[in-house]
């Protein structure tokens, strides 16, 4: 697809109604709002506010980049405890998303609605340490918001897709069984990351619609790496994978290197 060169011709600003990405901007005869018909140009108001919402992109990017940085030197070098650090990392991508959601940036607000399971679930997980059935189970209701995003900007329902993770889900189950590791957690655990890893698939097939979509897909990649880094974690409190206590430990504390930057980025 060509880029557009926009002329300021002011065609495209009496047609917003047209656009899905611009309807809240329709003034109700599907001219933008803040199109000035005499001027034929856009009020300064709105260039102000286009400033604005850029800075304030940047602004989060960056912080969540610093942040990043700030939690990984703590962990391996200075050994502090940053829970609250990454916990308030978490909060805001959640209260940048509600902000993008009631600017009307969005339709509907799946990853909104994700993010706040999200939160619940690094309660149970991060917070508390506890209840880690909770937990993994809001994380399914979390893939599942991003699911409904999928297929949301697709136009159809998933129905293939679905199908494609309940298989995969009951062989995982049955491979448990087998191996006698089912229980309620192991089988939450194996939805989620039939969950995750199909959505993490399927996300780059909306990468031809624009940018934003590029780094959800990123985002959802880096939080496997994330969820890798757990895996290696908890594995070896259950079999001998060759780990010492220290190199398993430095797997927790890697995990908030992929951890934040992808909730930044599916945030964005």
């Amino acid at each position: 697809m060509r880029e557009f060169k926009c002329n300021r011709c002011g065609v495209c600003c009496k047609h917003v109604a047209d656009v899905e990405e611009a309807e809240f901007l329709d003034r109700g005869d599907g001219v933008c709002k803040y199109y000035d018909d005499n001027l034929k140009k856009c009020y300064t108001e709105y260039m102000s506010r286009r400033f604005i919402e850029k800075f304030i992109y940047i602004a989060f990017a960056a912080a969540g980049l610093i942040t990043t940085i700030a939690i990984t030197v703590s962990d391996f070098v200075f050994g502090y405890d940053t829970m609250f650090i990454k916990y308030g990392g978490i909060i805001a991508c959640a209260v940048y998303s509600l902000y993008t959601a009631v600017k009307g940036k969005v339709k509907l607000p799946f990853v909104t609605f994700a993010l706040c399971f999200t939160l619940l679930a690094d309660y149970f997980l991060l917070v508390k340490n506890d209840g880690y059935i909770y937990g993994a189970s809001a994380f399914i209701v979390a893939q599942s918001f991003y699911l409904a995003r999928i297929y949301f900007e697709k136009g159809k329902l998933p129905v293939v897709s679905v199908a494609v993770r309940v298989a995969a889900f009951s062989a995982l189950c049955i491979a448990m069984f087998i191996a006698r590791l089912i229980e309620p957690l192991t089988a939450a655990v194996a939805f989620y990351a039939c969950m995750i890893v199909g959505n993490a698939v399927e996300s780059f097939s909306l990468c031809k619609l624009g940018v934003r979509y590029i780094v959800f897909a990123v985002g959802l990649c880096l939080f496997i790496g994330c969820d890798v880094c757990v895996g290696i974690y908890n594995l070896s409190s259950f079999i001998d994978v060759g780990l010492t206590a220290r190199a398993a430990e430095t797997f927790v504390f890697l995990s908030w290197t992929f951890y934040l930057p992808s909730q930044v980025m599916i945030a964005l």
